[in-house]
């Protein structure tokens, strides 16, 4: 669990870049890494996740999509994230699968704008947040309207807690998502006065994206 902190930051700021997995992990292949998903470790549940996204990006980059150029691969890829999603106890493998489902459309391999919605009813708001943000990228990179029950999660992230992780991340992403977050705007005007400096600058810096756009 000792890449949490850093997961979670980087998650939020850098959403389309894949993050690099322990060097572990760098030499399996796709098929080797789903098995390793099935893990009863935590550790290895999350790490072989974001390997997956790796590969996805490394495919990507090189616009080859050499790794998973088979259709039922990428949909056991899909379906397999998406159980983990749903099922798994632990927090930094269910970020970890928003992430590569997010991945999974906002690079063109898959639709999986509903299962990366189901992550909006997650008990946590930090998967919330991180669905949101993912829906808000994918829906304006195919040109759709935002969900309103994206917003009205994002809403409900921003009044149910005072902690400040979580209000910084949820300030951050409505900045992103500009006018269709301005339901957020009291709320954000109010964490101009919460007493974590970086709440106040990520609510500062959300208002003026908002009232620009």
């Amino acid at each position: 669990m000792k890449y949490f902190c850093g997961l979670i930051y980087i998650l939020c700021v850098l959403p389309v870049t894949a993050m690099s997995p322990p060097p572990d992990f760098l030499n399996k292949t796709i098929d080797e890494l789903l098995m390793m998903q099935d893990s009863t470790n935590a550790d290895t549940r999350e790490n072989a996740t974001t390997a997956i996204a790796w590969h996805l990006g490394q495919d990507k980059a090189s616009d080859e999509k050499a790794a998973t150029n088979d259709a039922s691969l990428v949909a056991t890829i899909a379906l397999k994230a998406f159980e983990l999603l749903k099922t798994d106890k632990i927090l930094q493998v269910r970020l970890a699968s928003i992430n590569l489902l997010g991945q999974l459309d906002y690079d063109d391999w898959t639709n999986t704008i509903e299962m990366i919605g189901y992550a909006l009813a997650d008990k946590n708001s930090l998967v919330q947040i991180r669905a949101i943000d993912w829906l808000n990228m994918t829906t304006h990179k195919h040109h759709e309207k935002m969900p309103s029950e994206a917003i009205n999660t994002l809403l409900e992230c921003l009044k149910a807690t005072a902690d400040p992780e979580t209000l910084w991340q949820a300030a951050l992403v409505a900045g992103q998502i500009g006018k269709d977050a301005a339901p957020t705007i009291p709320i954000l005007e109010k964490l101009l006065h919460h007493p974590n400096k970086k709440v106040r600058e990520y609510a500062i810096e959300a208002l003026q994206k908002l009232r620009t756009t």
